[in-house]
């Protein structure tokens, strides 16, 4: 299991970032999936790859889609629609915590050139490390 998520995790960081956190598998979906909306990204799909592939362990894949980025956007550039939506994973660890795994669009869409795309890429960078940092940094709990 640790090895797969060492691997899951080596893949991940190529193309985006990971990072184990020590919040709950439960908490950690909860918690990246509003940190998501929060940064105007809505998810199209949760993906149960626990139930689906057969998996020990819980993972979960978020497909989420950008509706702030414009249509006319996709037109000029079709091949945007490789990338979106695009996937964010968690996958829960045998210590209790879980990790996230989200996309880092400027690795991801550099290839594909123009400078329109390059303002897309970081608006997307930008909005996606906001909420990467929301839930890897641990908001502290009010005192009742």
């Amino acid at each position: 299991t640790n090895m797969r998520q060492d691997q899951l995790k080596a893949m991940f960081n190529t193309f985006g970032f990971c990072r184990r956190i020590d919040r709950t598998y439960e908490d950690a979906v909860a918690t990246t999936t509003a940190a998501l909306q929060t940064a105007g990204f809505k998810i199209i799909t949760s993906v149960d790859m626990q139930f689906l592939a057969k998996e020990n362990e819980p993972h979960t894949i978020l497909e989420v889609w950008d509706p702030i980025l414009p249509s006319s956007v996709l037109r000029e550039s079709p091949q945007l629609s490789l990338f979106l939506p695009f996937n964010v994973a968690v996958l829960g660890n045998d210590d209790g915590g879980s990790t996230i795994c989200m996309p880092d669009p400027i690795q991801l869409l550099p290839p594909l050139g123009n400078g329109k795309i390059k303002e897309i890429a970081d608006d997307l960078n930008r909005r996606i490390w906001g909420a990467y940092l929301h839930v890897v940094i641990k908001q502290p709990q009010p005192v009742s």
